[in-house]
């Protein structure tokens, strides 16, 4: 993947290596460690690191000198793990998520510090928040809404579900699930 990513790229990997605070050799070693975790399935297509140890890993060997690099990891509750393996087995067989996000999230629930909830879709290899069609507005001229600073749902969990199933068939086209975001140490 290495070759390929960054082939004709060279201003902006030369931008990224600048804003990165990395000198030739490290940039070197970050994109083939890009390139393994891709290959290995541990990197996602959309960039989700595809479990903690790996993201904790990489933020220490190549993004250390940036201190307000977080790692932040989502979760889906147990009511909707199910519809949400469905939804997308049966509307994107060639574009299932890793299976970090289908069967469990156990691995992503413990250790994190809860940060919000997020309102989410998957969608041909990538997920869709709930905000990149306007749909919070819509939300919150229905219910009574709570955002925190970081523009995570501060509602409970059984609230943003009801968020989500309000805005079924709004928006991208994609089923809508509640899901919990946390951030990690690293």
């Amino acid at each position: 993947m290495t070759k390929s990513f960054w082939a004709n790229h060279d201003e902006e990997q030369k931008l990224y290596q600048k804003e990165l605070l990395l000198d030739d050799s490290i940039f070197k070693q970050m994109k083939e460690t890009i390139s393994e975790l891709f290959d290995n399935k541990s990197l996602d297509v959309d960039g989700r690191f595809l479990n903690l140890k790996d993201a904790q890993e990489f933020k220490n060997s190549f993004l250390s000198n940036i201190p307000q690099t977080k790692i932040v990891g989502i979760s889906i509750a147990e009511p909707q793990k199910g519809d949400f393996k469905k939804d997308i087995e049966t509307s994107y067989p060639k574009q299932i998520p890793s299976t970090n996000i289908d069967p469990d999230m156990q691995a992503l629930q413990t250790g994190g510090t809860f940060l919000g909830h997020d309102i989410l879709g998957w969608d041909t290899g990538h997920f869709h928040t709930y905000h990149c069609n306007g749909l919070h507005q819509d939300i919150a001229e229905n219910f009574s809404t709570t955002l925190n600073k970081y523009g995570l749902l501060d509602n409970p969990h059984c609230d943003v579900a009801e968020f989500a199933k309000f805005i079924e068939d709004m928006g991208e086209p994609v089923t809508w699930f509640p899901f919990a975001v946390h951030e990690y140490s690293h």
